[in-house]
């Protein structure tokens, strides 16, 4: 399940794609949000265009309250866990801090 650790306009928006459209398409979205200046809003609105995605509708429902309580939520808990980098993962036995391949994930999931 992705988690966000701030409460920023992609962080939002990637959370209602989470909702409404699985964590793949949010996936997506990130991975095209971290390719572009996310203080330009133009920028951001292409990169959503280009995933088949409606920009305004998104920002609305983006900055909706309940959307902004749950990140708020979210980000707390991030602070609270100590989390200081992310990615990070939280399994019942460990902490796992940072990026890392698909593989190595998998293998630390199957323990």
């Amino acid at each position: 399940e992705l988690r966000s650790a701030a409460t920023a306009l992609p962080d939002r928006i990637a959370f209602v794609i989470a909702r409404d459209q699985g964590d793949t398409a949010a996936r997506a979205f990130r991975r095209a949000a971290a390719a572009i200046d996310l203080a330009d809003d133009k920028a951001l609105d292409i990169a959503l265009l280009g995933l088949g995605q409606n920009p305004a509708a998104l920002r609305r429902r983006a900055d909706a309250a309940p959307v902004r309580a749950a990140l708020a939520e979210q980000a707390a808990l991030f602070n609270t866990l100590g989390l200081d980098t992310a990615p990070s993962y939280v399994l019942p036995r460990m902490l796992l801090r940072g990026q890392m391949p698909a593989v190595v994930l998998s293998r630390y999931l199957e323990k």
